[in-house]
């Protein structure tokens, strides 16, 4: 299941094209914009509503900046899935191989076990699905329940396709 705005968003103007990277846009001008950031937390917590998260879990970096944002406007308690070498505690970590072909890696502190917790998963871009799939078996290694994905933008492709199929999912920006 897939739900998202109708429309372009007026957000959507301000995601620079053409940045460096085989397939990035930039998203952050967004983050600048304070009534633009504003009108995308909103988009994304009304999508997600339906979802029933009891918590949101962000992806290192810029899933940290839309996830801190959502966990507040939406009252929930805050996941962040770590670069490794970043946690102070032991934690879990699961490898990956990203969009630009680098074996990557995320990290969950093992300390704050999610027994029952509803999570949404929160990042800026599903280009690959790799990373996605990383959080998703770090968060139900860790007990909890993956009720959605969401992000600014989400590719369906082949990669994707079977993740997407799993869970609901939304983005904010037409395919």
């Amino acid at each position: 299941m897939c739900t998202g705005v109708a429309e372009p968003p007026v957000y959507a103007a301000l995601i620079q094209q053409g940045t460096r990277g085989p397939v990035r846009k930039d998203v952050t001008p967004i983050f600048a914009n304070a009534a633009a950031f504003q009108a995308l937390i909103q988009d994304l917590v009304r999508l997600t509503a339906p979802f029933e998260p009891t918590a949101v879990a962000a992806l290192d970096a810029l899933g940290f900046v839309l996830g801190g944002a959502y966990a507040q406007a939406a009252g929930l308690p805050l996941i962040l899935l770590r670069k490794p070498g970043k946690l102070p505690v032991a934690a879990a970590e699961r490898r990956f191989i990203d969009y630009t072909g680098e074996s990557k890696a995320l990290e969950l502190a093992t300390d704050r076990p999610l027994p029952g917790q509803r999570v949404l998963i929160l990042d800026d871009w599903i280009q690959t699905g790799a990373q996605i799939a990383a959080a998703i078996a770090l968060i139900e290694a860790a007990q909890g329940v993956v009720v959605g994905l969401a992000a600014i933008q989400i590719r369906e492709n082949d990669q994707t396709r079977p993740i997407l199929a799993r869970y609901p999912w939304v983005r904010l920006l037409p395919a």
